[in-house]
């Protein structure tokens, strides 16, 4: 079955019927650092390998220097979709 949608009704439904978005002056944002983290380990796990590769010692010297915890969920996400 082919649907029909409209950018403008998916943001709709995405900040009002289940407040995936919110609207902070004119960017989206994720309501939860978790959603975020999730988005991004699901979009890195999609990239072909030598571009995922490269993603993860990206980020694995940015989030070591700027994050307490190293990140330690968003790690657990990319290590449980991979």
């Amino acid at each position: 079955t082919d649907y029909e949608y409209t950018i403008e009704n998916l943001i709709y439904d995405l900040r009002t019927s289940i407040s995936i978005l919110i609207l902070d002056g004119f960017e989206y944002m994720f309501p939860h650092r978790s959603m975020q983290e999730y988005f991004t380990a699901l979009f890195i796990n999609k990239l072909p390998t030598t571009k995922k590769n490269k993603a993860y010692n990206n980020l694995s010297s940015v989030l070591e220097e700027s994050s307490a915890d190293h990140s330690f969920n968003f790690w657990s996400l990319c290590y449980e979709l991979d």
